[in-house]
């Protein structure tokens, strides 16, 4: 189930895509290029290479190995507020579509409190991702982001 959503993932993002985790975690830095997460070579584990210029692997590894999501044993649900998503679609001076793109996850805990049967919902991560995607042969597809920690939405 995780592998099919993880490939779900990486089917709205381009082959060369990039996403920057700005923070000051072991999980900050690059991915770059797509992957297949049965594919060690194209889905490594993090590197660790943290520094601007490095390469912490590609978006498979991102999804597989850090985005806590995705992870089996994490029972989380995401929620993003409508009102702080902004797609700004363009065409280049080539005539090809683009757009800037913004919106928000926010991470909560939904595993049961053994006490009362009810989700804990516990705040785990809020998190952005702003960057650029491009229509490439009809569909729409992320290409160049970023991800970074916010504020807790308040409408």
């Amino acid at each position: 189930m995780i592998t099919q959503r993880t490939r779900d993932i990486l089917a709205i993002w381009s082959k060369d895509a990039e996403l920057t985790v700005i923070n000051t975690t072991a999980t900050a830095g690059n991915y770059i290029g797509n992957g297949d997460p049965e594919d060690p070579a194209t889905c490594p584990t993090p590197s660790g290479d943290t520094s601007a210029a490095g390469k912490q692997g590609t978006l498979c590894t991102f999804f597989k190995y850090v985005a806590g999501g995705l992870q089996p044993a994490n029972k989380f649900v995401s929620l993003s507020p409508v009102y702080k998503t902004k797609y700004v679609p363009v065409k280049d001076g080539d005539s090809q579509w683009k757009s800037s793109v913004y919106f928000e996850c926010h991470y909560f805990d939904v595993s049961l409190n053994p006490a009362t049967g009810q989700p804990f919902w516990t705040a785990k991560s809020h998190v952005d991702l702003s960057g650029e995607a491009k229509k490439i042969n009809g569909k729409w597809l992320l290409t160049r982001v970023s991800s970074a920690t916010v504020g807790i939405p308040i409408p």
